[in-house]
């Protein structure tokens, strides 16, 4: 399993999130797949709250600000000014970005909480100067916090990898090194890991965007063509057509897919009811497209029909009919056909999720 953590920074740095949401969004569709999700630590969670808060208070002062000298300089701008006025966060904008923030959070990953570590040793960092502690061993509680928490998930033995985000070189990196796109961490967190011989377990980078074109992106490309290969070969056996079956009795046909089987005049024919009654023979399904779990595919398909008529409709070029009740005539039709459908598939699990039919006119493929 792979984790990607943030620090406060990288979240404030990508617009509370919002700059990341396409690349997170891709994560969160493929985490099973990559074996790689987001975490949030606690401790961020909060820190970037402050934050969000503070540059809404900050804003709605220098709007304030704006809008006194405004009106008070220029009363003939006033139109603009109403303007500006409206872009002004009020209390229930306030809390709607919060709790936007807090739900993109939640759909996006898991929040950890605050780290099991002794205050005796934060006090021992932070009297022995070292990082993430500043060199008087003042300012650096929080960021120690978090180093805490990536420490903590480095030693748990299921991880293979913790992708740490993070903009703050003073705290955590080289600042040299960082100045020339080198992200490593500073000597004091360096020496910690390789003390734990966890050093090989953490990549670091400045934001998601960087990591995800030229780490992420490219094993997902990977995975998805191996994904690919193991579901096609999937859909050729036997236990997928089985599996298959029930899903075309219930939503694979409609009566327009029928009447084209009917020989007989149907226009003139008040047929009650069309169903499906059998589907037999399915072919091994040939791809056409593909989407990360799902396919378009195409096959025969062997099925019965049963076609009931009303007895009062009945016309002697209709062929044999079987005498079903006082009321309806009975037609039964077995016919192959070549379908289009999607079929979304957990391949890992042999699974079908669902299956859709394809309208002709949407996918001319």
């Amino acid at each position: 399993m792979k984790v990607i953590i943030y620090d406060t920074s990288a979240i404030v740095s990508s617009g509370f999130l919002m700059n990341d949401l396409d690349f997170l969004n891709t994560i969160k569709s493929n985490a099973d797949l990559m074996d790689l999700y987001v975490y949030f630590p606690q401790i961020v969670i909060d820190e970037s709250l402050n934050k969000l808060k503070e540059f809404i208070r900050k804003t709605n002062k220098e709007l304030s600000s704006s809008f006194g000298n405004i009106f008070s300089i220029i009363k003939e701008i006033k139109k603009d000014a109403e303007q500006l006025k409206n872009g002004y966060i009020s209390e229930e904008n306030e809390r709607e970005s919060i709790d936007l923030f807090n739900s993109q959070i939640n759909k996006i990953g898991k929040t950890i909480p605050y780290p099991k570590v002794p205050h005796s040793n934060i006090v021992e960092r932070a009297l022995s100067r070292k990082k993430p502690f500043d060199e008087k061993g003042h300012n650096g509680y929080r960021d120690t916090l978090i180093w805490e928490n990536i420490k903590e998930l480095l030693q748990d033995k299921k991880i293979e990898e913790v992708i740490f985000i993070c903009n703050n070189p003073v705290d955590f990196f080289d600042t040299e090194l960082y100045k020339k796109n080198d992200i490593r961490l500073n000597s004091d967190l360096s020496d910690e890991l390789n003390s734990l011989k966890l050093q090989d377990k953490l990549f670091c980078c400045k934001n998601l965007s960087d990591v995800y074109k030229t780490k992420i992106e490219p094993e997902l490309k990977s995975i998805q063509q191996e994904y690919k290969i193991e579901a096609c070969r999937f859909m050729k056996t036997e236990k997928f057509k089985t599996m298959l079956k029930p899903y075309i009795h219930e939503s694979l046909f409609d009566e327009n897919d029928f009447l084209e089987f009917l020989n007989f005049p149907h226009d003139s024919v008040d047929i009650m009811y069309i169903g499906l009654s059998m589907v037999e023979n399915i072919s091994d399904a040939k791809e056409i497209e593909n989407n990360i779990g799902a396919f378009v595919l195409e096959c025969d398909i062997d099925f019965s029909l049963d076609v009931y008529i009303y007895k009062w409709d009945w016309e002697e070029d209709m062929g044999y009919l079987e005498d079903w009740n006082e009321s309806y005539f009975l037609k039964e039709i077995a016919e192959n056909k070549s379908f289009k459908f999607i079929v979304q598939l957990d391949y890992v699990n042999e699974e079908i999720i669902s299956v859709n039919k394809m309208d002709e006119t949407e996918n001319n493929v």
